[in-house]
C-alpha cells in the first residue's frame, strides 16, 4: 500500500509431493529410451563392422607400402569403400603393366649398354693395336681420344688426359698448328693434308701426319671434330735414300764384270790369243766374272719372290752332312787363287732334316762367299753342322776383317754396307745377308753373327727340333 492506496500483489500457492505426476509420464519416456538404446547399438555394431574393413584394408596398404606384395586390394566391401577398393586396384593394375614395361626396357637398355660397351672396347683395342699414331680432337680443339703409339712416337712421359688442348702435352708447334687448322677445313675437300715431322730424342725418327676433318652426319658442311694419323716413315726414307746407292751399286756391280769379260775377250781376239797360257788365264777369269754376274741376278730375282711371296719351301728329307759338303766343294772349285784353307766339320751321323735344300743352300751359300770375300790372304773358312738336344746348328767361321759391333746390328739389312775402308775396297751389294736371313726365316729358322774387328767373324743359322723339321724318314 502507499499512500493508502493498493500498489500491488502476491499470490501464493503449493501443493502436497506424490507420483501421480511422473506416472503419467512414464509410458512416453520408456519409448524414448528404447528407441535411443536401439539406435546406439545400431551405430556400435555399424562402427565395429566398418573399422575391421579400415583395419584390414590398413594392413594391406601397409603390405604395399613395404614392399611385401604388389598386387591388387582383396576386401568385402560396399558403398562408397567399394567404390574406392575397384579404383584402387585399377591404379594398381596400370603400375603393374607399367612395371612390367620398364623391366622389360630396362633389360633392354642393359643388353644395349653391354653392347655398346663391347663395341667401344673391341674399337679401342683395335686403335691401339694399330702401328700407327691416332688422336681426335673435338671442334674446340681437346683431346678426345689418343692411342698408346701417339706417346711412343711423340716421346712423351705423361699420360694423355681427355679435355686436354695440345699446348698442355704436344711439345712440337708444327703439329699444334697443323692439327688446329683441322676444324677450318672446307665441306667437300678430297684432298688429305699432311705434314712430316723429324722427332729427335733417343731415336731420331721421321713421322707423317694426316688430317681428316670429322663431318657432322645431321650437318654435312659443319665439322664436330678433327681425326690425325701419324705413321713412322723413317724406313720408308731409308729405303728411298738407299734405293739411289743401291742401283749404282747394281750398276757398278754388273759393269765390272762386262768389262773384264769386253776386255778379254778382245784380248782373246788379238795377239795374246795365241799364247796358250793366256787362254787358260782368260777362261779363269770370264768363268770367275760369270759365276759373279750370275750369283747378282739369283740373288735380285731371289729378293724378289721372298718380297712377293711367290716362293714356297719344297721340303724334302735332307742328309745335312751330303748338303754342306757339296756347297763347300762347290765354292772351294772357285776360290783356287785366292789362297783360304777349308775345314769341313759335320758328323755323317746328323739326322735327316726336312727341309728346303735349295734355299738352304743358296744361305750357305751366301754365307760362305762373304767368308771367302771378307777374309785375308792365308786365311781360313770353316764350316760346321752339330745336333744339340733342342736344335740343329750351321756355323760358318773365318779369320777375315771381322765386323765391328756397330755393323753388326744392321748387318743384315737389305742394301747395307759398312763404311769400312777394308769393306769398300771389296766388292759386293749388301744382298747377300739380306737374303740369307730371308730364307732362314721362311724355313722356320734363325741367323745371328759374332764377330770383332780383325779377328774374323761367326755366322750361326739355327733350327729348332721341331716335329715338322725331324720328321721320321720313310722306309
Amino acid at each position: 500500500m502507499q499512500g493508502g492506496q493498493l500498489r500491488a500483489f502476491v499470490r501464493l500457492g503449493f501443493f502436497a509431493p506424490g507420483w501421480s505426476g511422473l506416472t503419467a509420464q512414464l509410458p512416453f519416456l520408456a519409448t524414448l529410451a528404447f528407441l535411443v538404446f536401439n539406435l546406439g547399438c545400431a551405430i556400435y555394431f555399424m562402427t565395429r563392422l566398418d573399422r575391421g574393413q579400415l583395419t584390414t584394408l590398413n594392413d594391406q596398404l601397409g603390405q604395399l607400402i613395404n614392399g611385401n606384395r604388389l598386387g591388387p586390394l582383396q576386401l568385402e566391401a560396399n558403398g562408397e569403400l567399394l567404390e574406392f577398393i575397384q579404383r584402387f586396384n585399377g591404379v594398381m593394375a596400370r603400375v603393374n603393366e607399367q612395371q612390367q614395361h620398364q623391366a622389360v626396357s630396362n633389360h633392354e637398355l642393359l643388353l644395349n649398354s653391354k653392347l655398346v660397351t663391347f663395341k667401344n672396347s673391341r674399337l679401342n683395342s683395335i686403335l691401339q693395336t694399330l702401328p700407327d699414331a691416332v688422336f681426335v680432337l673435338d671442334d674446340t680443339g681437346r683431346l678426345c681420344f689418343s692411342n698408346s703409339k701417339l706417346r711412343y712416337y711423340l716421346e712423351l712421359e705423361t699420360p694423355l688426359d681427355e679435355g686436354a688442348t695440345m699446348a698442355e702435352w704436344c711439345p712440337h708447334s708444327e703439329l699444334i698448328q697443323f692439327s688446329n687448322q683441322g676444324n677450318s677445313t672446307a665441306y667437300g675437300t678430297k684432298k688429305t693434308n699432311e705434314i712430316t715431322l723429324t722427332i729427335g730424342g733417343n731415336t731420331e725418327r721421321s713421322l707423317r701426319f694426316h688430317r681428316y676433318p670429322l663431318f657432322s652426319p645431321s650437318r654435312p658442311d659443319k665439322t664436330f671434330g678433327t681425326l690425325i694419323i701419324g705413321r713412322d716413315i723413317t724406313e720408308q726414307q731409308l729405303a728411298v735414300a738407299h734405293r739411289g746407292e743401291f742401283i749404282a751399286q747394281v750398276a757398278h756391280e754388273l759393269k765390272t764384270p762386262l768389262n773384264v769379260l769386253a776386255m778379254y775377250s778382245e784380248a782373246l781376239l788379238g795377239e795374246d790369243g795365241h799364247s796358250t797360257e793366256f787362254r787358260i788365264e782368260a777362261c779363269n777369269i770370264i768363268h770367275d766374272e760369270t759365276e759373279r754376274l750370275s750369283g747378282l741376278i739369283n740373288n735380285l730375282l731371289n729378293l724378289s719372290k721372298l718380297e712377293s711371296g711367290t716362293i714356297k719351301p719344297d721340303r724334302h728329307h735332307v742328309r745335312l752332312h751330303d748338303l754342306l759338303q757339296d756347297v763347300l766343294n762347290s765354292i772351294s772349285t772357285g776360290t783356287r787363287n785366292k789362297d783360304i784353307q777349308f775345314s769341313f766339320a759335320v758328323s755323317n751321323e746328323m739326322p735327316p732334316v726336312y727341309l728346303d735344300k735349295d734355299l738352304l743352300r743358296i744361305a750357305v751359300t751366301n754365307l760362305l762367299t762373304n767368308a771367302i770375300k771378307y777374309n785375308r790372304k792365308g786365311g781360313s773358312v770353316c764350316l760346321r753342322g752339330q745336333e744339340t738336344d733342342s736344335s740343329i746348328v750351321i756355323t760358318v767361321e773365318d779369320t777375315g776383317i771381322g765386323i765391328s759391333e756397330a755393323d753388326c746390328s744392321r748387318v743384315f739389312e737389305r742394301h747395307f754396307r759398312s763404311a769400312s775402308v777394308q769393306v769398300s775396297q771389296r766388292p759386293g751389294h749388301g744382298l747377300g745377308l739380306s737374303l740369307t736371313r730371308e730364307i732362314v726365316g721362311l724355313l722356320h729358322g734363325s741367323i745371328s753373327v759374332q764377330s770383332e774387328l780383325g779377328q774374323g767373324s761367326c755366322f750361326r743359322i739355327q733350327f729348332d727340333k721341331t716335329v715338322g723339321l725331324l720328321q721320321k724318314v720313310p722306309t
